[in-house]
C-alpha cells in the first residue's frame, strides 16, 4: 500500500511540474500571396493586429512568408528548398508552426477565370495545392488553415468558383486540415471593383474569422 502511495504522489509530481513548464506560447506562421500579406488596393499592408487581438493564447512569434503574385507551385519549390525566411528555414518553421495559414493562388484563380479552358487551368491548380498540402503535411503535424477562394469578378463566374473551392474541401478531409469558406466576400463591400484585392472591411472580415474559426 505504501509503495503504491509513493509511486502515485510521485506521478502526480511529475504531471504537476510538466503542467507548470509546459509551454502554453504558440508560433504562427502565414504563407501566400498578396493577401497574406494583408496589402489592400492602395498597397498598404494592415490588419494582421486583428489575430493578436482575437488569440487566446501568447504569441511565441507570428511569421509571414510571402509576397504579390506568389504561385501554389512556387510556394512549393521553395519549401523543397528550403529557403530562408528571416533568421530560420521555413522547414524547420513548419515543423514548429502550431498554426500554419494559406492564403495563395488568387493571381492564378484570376486568370484561369479568363482563359478558355477554365475547368482544365482549375484542375491543374488543384494538382499543385495538392503537393503543396502533402509537403507542408510533411512538416507541420499541428493546425493548418486553408483559405479558400472569393469571387474576384464582376462578373458571373461563380461556378468555376464553387468548382475550385469544393475541391479544395476534399483537400482539407484529406490532410486533415480546416477549410474557411469566404462566400461572405462576395460582396462588393470587401473589395474595390476592378482590383481583387480586399478593403479594410473585408481584411478585417478575413482575418478576424481566420483565428474565429481555430479558436
Amino acid at each position: 500500500m505504501k509503495k503504491f502511495l509513493l509511486i502515485y504522489m510521485v506521478t502526480l509530481f511529475v504531471i504537476g511540474i510538466y503542467l507548470l513548464n509546459k509551454d502554453n506560447k504558440e508560433l504562427i506562421f502565414k504563407t501566400g500571396d498578396s493577401l497574406s500579406l494583408s496589402i489592400n488596393s492602395y498597397n498598404i499592408h494592415s490588419f494582421d493586429d486583428y489575430y493578436k487581438d482575437y488569440l487566446k493564447t501568447k504569441l511565441e512569434d507570428y511569421i509571414i512568408y510571402g509576397y504579390q503574385n506568389y504561385r501554389i507551385g512556387e510556394l512549393k519549390r521553395d519549401i523543397e528548398n528550403n529557403v530562408k525566411v528571416g533568421n530560420r528555414y521555413i522547414q524547420n518553421i513548419l515543423i514548429k508552426s502550431d498554426l500554419v495559414i494559406i492564403e495563395i493562388g488568387m493571381d492564378e484563380l484570376v486568370m484561369a477565370l479568363n482563359v478558355s479552358d477554365k475547368y482544365s487551368y482549375l484542375d491543374g491548380m488543384v494538382l499543385e495545392m495538392d503537393k503543396l498540402l502533402t509537403l507542408i503535411r510533411k512538416y507541420c503535424k499541428e493546425k493548418i488553415v486553408l483559405v479558400g477562394y472569393y469571387n474576384p469578378s464582376t462578373q458571373d463566374k461563380q461556378k468555376y468558383i464553387d468548382y475550385i473551392n469544393d475541391k479544395y474541401k476534399e483537400l482539407s478531409k484529406k490532410y486533415n486540415l480546416k477549410y474557411l469558406n469566404v462566400d461572405e466576400l462576395n460582396n462588393k463591400k470587401y473589395f474595390i471593383e476592378n482590383n481583387y484585392h480586399l478593403n479594410d472591411k473585408g481584411y478585417y472580415w478575413l482575418n478576424s474569422n481566420i483565428v474565429k474559426a481555430i479558436y
